[in-house]
């Protein structure tokens, strides 16, 4: 696997059209934060297809409709946690 360069963040990405969303971008090379609210189970499967399509990533849980959320997740990146 070569070394990502792009990056997204798919909020919602554990199921449905955001896990499809985290699939495609993984086989276009970008690194996939799979962010999810509270499935974990169902986000560790989008990431094990992530990582089967050829891609990386990781998934965090965060609440995107709430400024905590955001703020946690911006932590979490800046940190290098995710």
């Amino acid at each position: 696997m070569t070394e990502p360069t792009k990056y997204a963040l798919v909020t919602g990405g554990s199921r449905g059209i955001g896990r499809e969303i985290c699939l495609k971008l993984a086989r276009s090379g970008y690194y996939v934060l799979i962010n999810y609210r509270s499935n974990a189970d169902e986000a560790q499967r989008t990431l094990e297809g992530v990582r089967a399509a050829g891609g990386d990533g990781a998934s965090v849980s965060t609440a995107c409709n709430a400024t905590s959320g955001i703020a946690a997740l911006t932590a979490l990146m800046n940190a290098g946690a995710v």
